[in-house]
């Protein structure tokens, strides 16, 4: 995790390699909320919108409670990047 912080959303590809090794090692730590939230915004910075959706709703699914989850919801779900017609098209968090 300190890793992951610190390379931070720099260098998203790194992000999302460190996210979900540490998901691999640690699959139950209380970290995995946040390991979550980077994928997730290493995803949206790779540009690789259906695998953030799907990994936006697995983790708030997992974490209905987690402010990493309340935070994903409101910027991957309430407003979208994937077509002009939906709310907050093409506005990144």
């Amino acid at each position: 995790m300190t890793e992951l912080r610190e390379v931070g959303l720099r260098d998203p590809a790194r992000s999302l390699r460190l996210a979900r090794e540490g998901d691999l090692r640690f699959p139950a730590s209380p970290e995995e909320p946040e390991r979550g939230w980077y994928e997730v915004r290493a995803l949206v910075d790779l540009k690789r919108t259906d695998e953030t959706v799907t990994r936006t709703r697995a983790l708030i699914e997992k974490h209905p409670q987690s402010p990493f989850a309340h935070d994903m919801a409101k910027h991957m779900l309430t407003h979208p990047m994937t077509h002009p017609t939906e709310v907050g098209y093409a506005k990144t968090p």
